[in-house]
């Protein structure tokens, strides 16, 4: 409902829906008046926007959301003939409630139900499957009216049958919808496509794949970044299903092409599709670990699925799994890190284990670098060491080397915000002020809901800039130190190394331990 929006299908407003809810502080009512609140300037642009979604939702042409009418209609050829339209009812509906007017109290309990579900739509945004529930209502008031007409013929009342008439083809020109083929044509070949993937039908996925690249060229539809996005995830699953084709099917290369493939399918799924494709990844996944348990990247295929479902403690175990398998396999390094790295600065020496791991097997990947470097600065990790296989021990906490992977992550990702963020403590801890500053701002530029916070961090960036603490006082100074002082009891005892896969400092496990 706010301004700019359609009300048709599902389109939320991105740059000002965030700033709604925090704003709100998720409150309901006071999203709902801040989304109102949008029209403020222009408030009659509230009252087009609801008579645009009423018009849709006695439109004609049914909005589709996943399979639709059209997607069974253009399979089956029972719906191709004789069905009964929107196109129809609609209209006939709208004259019915005229019609029976003057039984309203016998059909107040009718009314004052289409009334609600109808209302509850629009207020919202409207969909062919939101339409679904009020059509039997609908059905209800178009039946009146073919029994008001069919009465009235009976008796020979031609002018009120014209005045009827007459009425009917003003609501049916108003409900006539024109089908926006481009936008049909595309959806039902994803669809199908997305079926016959579900039930394995690899050429047939395929034909609708190339009916689908088709339609888009055809279609001159503009497309958003979230669509680019999308069709990049399916032009890679299906660069895996093609290798799946030519391999041996009882072959555990073919069952974890088909994970993969499965795997990048989930960028383009929600909801219960979603769950359904998981289930199909994760078997395919299991069933080449079955034919080869030693095969290369199927422990890591389970954990992209787990993780893409929000279960990174089992994407990690899975990570872990594979590393145990394949010590130098960089992905699985490098997202187990990155997930030790999410849970705080507790699993920050297991995370940087991995990442230098990640990076010795030719991992580049900007967030690894930055994440890295952002733990080489944290001052926890102060007089701790990093062992890894055939390496001599590394100091964990090194600014100087973090400044440069730092750099480097931005200039492979200048636009991440991740990165930015990041890199901003980076150059904070090297008193690079002026550039850790000027991250934040462009940051703060492009997240307008954490507005607050970065501001706060870019002052205190500033409060540092400008009043800088004392420097420490040289080691050794006898004014400063007083060498009988010192309690031997109350020296840091983990101070010392860290060893692979630990966090306390235990004795050293075996490179290829699942804990890395």
């Amino acid at each position: 409902n706010a301004r700019g929006q359609e009300g048709v299908s599902w389109n939320p407003p991105t740059e000002v829906m965030r700033s709604i809810l925090m704003e709100s502080n998720f409150s309901l009512p006071r999203a709902m008046l801040l989304t109102l609140g949008t029209h403020r300037a222009e408030p009659w642009g509230y009252v087009e926007l609801l008579w645009t979604k009423t018009s849709a939702f006695f439109n004609g042409y049914e909005i589709p959301n996943n399979v639709n009418f059209y997607l069974h209609r253009a399979h089956l050829r029972s719906l191709q003939v004789g069905f009964v339209s929107v196109s129809f009812l609609g209209p006939a509906a709208l004259l019915g409630l005229l019609l029976a007017i003057p039984r309203r109290r016998r059909l107040a309990v009718p009314y004052l139900l289409l009334g609600a579900l109808t209302a509850s739509v629009i207020a919202l945004y409207v969909l062919a499957r939101f339409r679904l529930q009020v059509l039997p209502l609908m059905a209800v008031f178009a039946a009146y009216s073919i029994d008001w007409f069919l009465e009235a013929w009976a008796r020979r009342r031609y002018a009120p049958l014209g005045v009827a008439g007459l009425t009917f083809a003003l609501l049916a020109a108003w409900c006539m919808g024109e089908q926006p083929a481009a936008y049909t044509t595309v959806s039902k070949n994803t669809a199908v496509m997305i079926m016959h993937l579900k039930a394995g039908n690899l050429d047939q996925a395929m034909r609708y794949r190339d009916l689908h690249r088709t339609s888009l060229e055809q279609s001159g539809l503009e497309l958003d970044e979230n669509t680019l996005v999308k069709l990049a995830s399916l032009e890679r699953a299906f660069e895996f299903f093609d290798t799946a084709l030519v391999l041996p099917e009882e072959s555990g290369e073919h069952h974890l092409a088909m994970g993969n493939g499965y795997t990048e399918l989930l960028e383009v799924t929600k909801r219960g599709e979603k769950i359904e494709i998981s289930d199909l990844a994760r078997a395919s996944f299991r069933r080449s670990l079955e034919i080869n348990p030693q095969i290369k990247g199927a422990h890591y295929g389970l954990g992209l699925v787990d993780g893409r479902n929000g279960d990174t403690p089992a994407a990690l175990t899975h990570y872990r799994d594979e590393v145990k398998l394949h010590p130098d396999h960089g992905p699985a390094l490098r997202d187990a890190g990155l997930i030790r790295f999410s849970w705080g600065e507790g699993s920050y020496p297991e995370a940087l284990q991995y990442f230098e791991r990640a990076l010795m097997a030719g991992e580049r990947d900007p967030r690894v670098l930055a994440c890295a470097a952002r733990i080489a600065v944290d001052t926890l990790m102060i007089g701790r060491e990093i062992r890894l296989p055939d390496t001599d021990p590394i100091p964990a906490y090194d600014p100087t080397l973090a400044l440069l992977r730092a750099r480097r992550a931005l200039q492979l990702a200048p636009d991440d915000p991740i990165v930015i963020e990041h890199v901003a403590t980076v150059f904070y801890a090297n008193k690079l002020f002026a550039e850790a500053i000027g991250l934040l701002e462009r940051l703060r530029e492009e997240q307008h809901w954490r507005t607050g916070e970065l501001t706060a961090r870019i002052n205190a960036f500033e409060q540092i800039r400008d009043n800088p603490p004392p420097p420490p006082p040289p080691p050794g100074d006898p004014d400063e130190i007083d060498p009988d002082e010192i309690n031997p009891n109350e020296i840091d005892a983990d101070a010392g190394e860290i060893d692979a896969g630990t966090d306390d400092g235990t004795e050293a496990t075996p490179a290829n331990d699942s804990d890395g």
